[in-house]
């Protein structure tokens, strides 16, 4: 929790940490996850783990808990298999929902500054790069400025 929003605790490039607040569907269906993966009660743990070759402990969590993160090629390997599994298109990954991510939450009216650091771009123009929006000419500028 974070200011009475469900939230998770990020690890980013470089080392910078940080927290995302996120939707109360999301949180109710991550729980249920974490209740199925064995992990529920750890908070400060990685959120995917490695199913197998998982000899690594982290021992100042306890002498028995693997707490390693899934290597983020291994998600992406999850999620093109399920994307697969329930007919989405070829090319589905974890990279691409990230744009649909920002693309959504631009779409639906968030704030481009808070988008930008959901994402965890330090620079405006990556989030530019994610944002599949294209033009949308009732959305000019102009019809913004009133004289």
């Amino acid at each position: 929790m974070n200011a009475g929003f469900d939230s998770l605790r990020v690890h980013r490039k470089g080392g910078k940490k940080g927290s995302l607040a996120i939707n109360p569907q999301t949180a109710q269906r991550i729980r249920t996850y974490l209740e199925t993966a064995g992990h529920a009660a750890d908070f400060d743990g990685p959120l995917f783990r490695p199913l197998r070759n998982n000899g690594k402990v982290n021992r100042s969590m306890g002498p028995d808990v693997d707490a390693r993160h899934m290597d983020p090629d291994a998600v992406d390997r999850v999620v093109r298999k399920y994307a697969l599994h329930v007919g989405l298109a070829r090319g589905y990954s974890a990279h691409s929902m990230r744009a649909t991510f920002i693309t959504t939450a631009l779409r639906n009216g968030a704030k481009f500054e808070d988008v930008q650091d959901a994402a965890g771009h330090a620079n405006p123009s990556t989030t530019r790069l994610y944002d599949k929006r294209g033009y949308d000419p009732e959305k000019s500028a102009s019809f913004f400025a009133n004289y």
